[in-house]
């Protein structure tokens, strides 16, 4: 038997036993197998899974049958179709932007790309008629700001990587011209950069684009993915996961080589049709149901260590609390130069209220993306929320671009005290940065400021919540002997 902090937020299994009742909820112990699977008896439209978007304790999965939302890390789904507006039930991809609700895009069978801003209440959706997509058949959807990419299928029309800078007003299309392995593109992920980092899952191999798009390089068996047949892709902390017809392929080396997991290893089906990997955690998404590696669980084959295939790049760190608002998606960003010279500086000291923290801590520290951007009044900055104890470095957006900011906070008990300086960083060319690392010790709301040399400043509100205390067992005293009376 196990207990439920063995397996991580996003799985519950409330009385700590193995259950292996067929079609139900199936939970195998790590030593055997690293994955936990749901299925329809758990609430999912279909028991095929096309893919799979988190976002802190909220899980959206792509089925067969709609669009199925788990707002309790997995414990329930409901159920969006063609009645809230959705293109076509048949649903092959999912991607989700954290906020108050949450922004939501599906990639639908021949009804285009359904797109909600209301958490899944309402859609509306993009096609080729209205919009210029290179197919209704969308396959796949990653965002990355305005920027939206669709993987479509040349089904009744071009098909191709569908690229949209104006939040899906308009798209144009990537083929084969461009380098892609086939014009069936099945998934898409999205570097940020001054020229976006761009991988295409295809019919022929996983395709590679360093320049936004604009010329591709392909990846295929021969590199040691499963399969040929590539469905879904992501990319978290240097680390490749490509969902394959062979198996859940994983890269460390920018795609120069991959590891492959089977159902030898409790993969639902060796089909993969969707990955998403955070904070350690693999969630994939297959035609046998959604397999779930806890970031606790020790792979035990191929012969991937924990220490080279964590979302973080080279730490399995455990997930952070289901309380964070923003998503935890480690989306790799320009260096932050805080690691280094901003620790020699004698500027830079560990503020009030905030953890030493050694350098691998800093290296594996968890990289929440803020999507609101930052406000230049605090009574009006976005919220991020945390567990203390939790070290976390967040990508901020909305500074000015290609610039120095400097990373300065106040604590709860010294709100009227000038902000302490603990780091320094850079934006980029998109007015995005990762603010220095930081490990809150103690509940409350901080106040993080990032400003230029010329003392514009920039604020996020960082809410942390106390840890969970373990319940202490109450011990018996031992029996006092009476005095003898005499």
């Amino acid at each position: 038997a196990h207990s439920a902090g063995t397996v991580n937020v996003v799985v519950t299994n409330s009385d700590g036993q193995t259950d292996t009742s067929t079609g139900g909820f199936t939970y195998v112990a790590p030593s055997s197998s690293l994955f936990t699977n749901y299925t329809a008896a758990d609430g999912l439209g279909s028991n095929t899974v096309n893919g799979v978007y988190v976002t802190g304790s909220t899980i959206y999965a792509a089925t067969a049958s709609g669009l199925s939302i788990s707002t309790d890390g997995g414990a329930n789904f409901t159920n969006k179709t063609t009645s809230s507006g959705l293109g076509d039930n048949f649903v092959k991809g999912v991607y989700a932007i954290d906020g108050t609700p949450d922004t939501i895009y599906a990639a639908t069978d021949g009804g285009g790309l359904s797109i909600s801003t209301d958490g899944g209440a309402t859609f509306t959706n993009s096609t080729v008629a209205t919009n210029g997509l290179g197919s209704d058949f969308v396959n796949g959807v990653y965002v990355d700001g305005s920027t939206i990419y669709a993987a479509t299928a040349p089904v009744s029309a071009v098909g191709g990587l569908s690229i949209s800078t104006d939040g899906g007003a308009n798209f144009t299309n990537k083929t084969t011209s461009s380098g892609l392995g086939s014009r069936y593109v099945q998934g898409v992920y999205a570097i940020d950069g001054a020229l976006d980092t761009v991988y295409a899952a295809t019919t022929f191999g996983l395709a590679i684009s360093t320049d936004g798009g604009a010329n591709f390089t392909n990846k295929t068996s021969s590199n040691g993915l499963g399969s040929n047949v590539v469905r879904g892709v992501y990319v978290s902390g240097g680390t490749i996961y490509a969902a394959t017809d062979g198996g859940l392929s994983i890269s460390t080396d920018g795609g120069t080589s991959f590891s492959t997991y089977t159902t030898t290893d409790g993969l639902g089906d060796n089909a993969v049709k969707g990955v998403y990997a955070s904070g350690g955690a693999i969630y994939a998404a297959t035609s046998g149901g959604l397999s779930i590696r806890a970031a606790t669980a020790a792979p035990t084959s191929p012969g991937i260590s924990p220490s080279t295939d964590s979302a973080a790049g080279g730490t399995s760190t455990p997930t952070p609390s289901a309380s964070a608002s923003a998503t935890p998606t480690a989306v790799p960003t320009p260096t932050s130069t805080a690691s280094a010279s901003a620790s020699a500086s004698p500027a830079v000291k560990v503020p009030a209220g905030f953890l030493p923290l050694s350098a691998a801590e800093k290296a594996s520290a968890q990289t929440p993306v803020v999507n609101a951007p930052l406000s230049t009044s605090v009574s009006s900055a976005p919220v991020l929320t945390v567990p203390a104890g939790t070290a976390v470095a967040p990508v901020v957006s909305g500074v000015p671009v290609n610039t120095s900011l400097r990373a300065g906070v106040k604590a709860p008990t010294r709100a009227k005290e000038a902000f302490v300086t603990f780091g320094t960083t850079r934006s980029n060319a998109n007015g995005r940065a990762k603010v220095p690392a930081f490990k809150p010790s103690r509940a409350g709301t901080y106040t993080i400021q990032l400003a230029t040399a010329n003392g514009k400043a920039f604020y996020l509100k960082v809410t942390v919540t106390a840890k969970a205390k373990p319940v202490k067992q109450p011990t018996a005293k031992p029996a006092v002997a009476g005095k003898a009376r005499g």
